[in-house]
């Protein structure tokens, strides 16, 4: 029986990737997308049985019945995977420093990075059946290391590895199993905001010499959110060895 994965944020740079690499792999996809709508019809259209609902992650009204229409289109649930980000808490995203840091950008922020999926693994969790499953959250080197990040972003990322580490104790007993994919400086995405001399930095500290892709990512992503039966509370860095 094929495997069934929601992925927030499918539309976006790393969730397109993750949500083709779930779906080659013989899942059944059904993702959310806030503005990428036209992204989002060719997703579904390109990959066999998909489907797609909008959300907007920071209103909270809309989580719940964006995860139960997902639901029924899929008849369930075994994988969950949170691939949404903001980055900036600016319009339009910036690389910020401190003092350009917006209060109301923060709460968007982190709504969409922390509190948004938080509340969908609350209404999702009662549905994975007695195998149990999988909840992956993309979540970045800039909240592991201390490398030059915008504040709210690196404090976001931070907060998803101590979320998987509760949710895996919680939903242990149940067989479902929680991590972060922390990836590094990717050849697009959010890794655009980056000003060019910072990202040559980060080329020359790699130990590959190279920025990392989409496909990298989602390739460790679909072996979590498919095949994984034993690894949990971890988080996962995939830099190139930054």
């Amino acid at each position: 029986m094929a495997k069934r994965c929601i992925v927030l944020g499918g539309s976006g740079h790393v969730g397109q990737a993750i949500c083709r690499a779930l779906s080659a792999r013989g899942a059944r996809v059904g993702f959310t997308y806030h503005q990428g709508e036209e992204l989002a019809a060719q997703l579904c259209a390109e990959l066999p049985d998909a489907t797609s609902q909008r959300l907007d992650l920071t209103r909270e009204d809309e989580i719940a019945p964006a995860m139960d229409a997902l639901l029924e289109a899929l008849d369930g649930v075994d994988a969950f995977v949170h691939a949404a980000s903001l980055v900036s808490t600016n319009e339009p995203p910036e690389h910020e420093k401190l003092a350009r840091l917006s209060a109301g950008g923060w709460d968007r922020l982190m709504a969409v990075n922390l509190k948004g999926p938080a509340l969908a693994c609350q209404h999702l969790a009662p549905h994975f059946g007695d195998g149990g499953g999988n909840l992956v959250f993309v979540g970045s080197t800039d909240g592991v290391k201390p490398v030059p990040t915008p504040v709210a972003y690196g404090a976001s990322k931070a907060a998803l590895s101590g979320l998987v580490r509760a949710l895996a104790k919680e939903l242990g007993a149940r067989k479902i199993l929680a991590n972060v994919v922390a990836p590094g400086v990717l050849e697009g995405g959010l890794s655009r905001t980056l000003p060019d001399e910072l990202r040559q930095e980060f080329i020359k500290h790699s130990a590959l010499g190279r920025l990392g892709t989409r496909e990298e990512v989602a390739k460790l992503v679909t072996f979590l959110a498919l095949d994984n039966s034993y690894l949990t509370a971890r988080t996962i860095v995939v830099d190139g060895g930054l």
